[in-house]
């Protein structure tokens, strides 16, 4: 199993990345770390995240209010989403095929 991250979700990542740095030099590099260590966890233990609607699931960024939505498919995780916790509720839900 391996976690991946689709093409939105990247750029989500990014421009959170972006704008935390800009509140704090080192922010936006910390929260870069924290997504990586979500990805590791939801490689290591894909179904342990509470189960959302269509299938998907919600990992938690312990230190940053960002969750990561994701599915499991074809022996993967994607990552459809690097969502804030109260920006735009389910905005990503188009997004399920």
């Amino acid at each position: 199993m391996k976690a991946v991250l689709s093409a939105e979700a990247l750029r989500e990542a990014h421009d959170a990345a972006a704008y935390l740095e800009r509140q704090r030099a080192g922010l936006g590099s910390e929260f870069a770390d924290e997504v990586e260590l979500g990805l590791e966890m939801i490689t290591a233990r894909p179904t342990s995240w509470k189960p959302l609607t269509h299938g998907l699931r919600r990992y938690r960024i312990k230190r940053f209010r960002y969750n990561l939505i994701y599915r499991l498919r074809d022996n993967q995780a994607e990552v459809i989403a690097v969502a804030h916790d109260r920006q735009r509720p389910g905005y990503w839900l188009p997004r399920v095929d």
